[in-house]
């Protein structure tokens, strides 16, 4: 059975198998609001141990979440060339240049830490789940006005 993530528009954290600190990502702001073509930035801030294994996710309603990036900024092949990620420890940030209509929906930052690098497909994630010390999930809703 394939986790799914549900929208969020708070913090969730997952503690799995007890860590040390108490490691968290935040996204910030909570909902944002663009007019099609607009540049968006969208930003995450990743406690300490995050290191590289930051991904995007795209989560439209009724659908499950699509990988967008993993590893801050290693694209999956069908992510839109208008996205792009990059940043470091704690600061990371998605990038939608000229926004289009089917960009709108939530978006989320997921650091792993102490655990396995997320692999590209989302049936990856229930394995990831399993094994990871502990899993950190923020989201942001974006919606678009036209």
């Amino acid at each position: 059975m394939m986790m799914l993530l549900t929208p969020l528009l708070t913090m969730l954290v997952l503690g799995l198998q007890g860590s040390g600190a108490s490691p968290s990502v935040t996204q910030s702001p909570v909902v944002k609001s663009v007019r099609l073509g607009e540049t968006v930035s969208l930003s995450c801030t990743a406690s300490t141990g995050v290191d590289d294994d930051l991904s995007w996710y795209l989560q439209k309603p009724g659908q499950p979440p699509k990988l967008l990036f993993y590893k801050i900024s290693t694209r999956e092949s069908d992510t839109p060339s208008h996205f792009s990620s990059s940043g470091s420890e704690p600061e990371f940030t998605l990038t939608i240049r000229g926004v289009k209509e089917q960009d709108a929906g939530d978006y989320y930052c997921m650091g792993v830490y102490s655990g396995p690098v997320l692999h590209s497909d989302m049936e990856s994630y229930k394995n990831l789940l399993q094994s990871a010390d502990t899993l950190c999930v923020a989201a942001v809703s974006f919606c678009i006005r036209c």
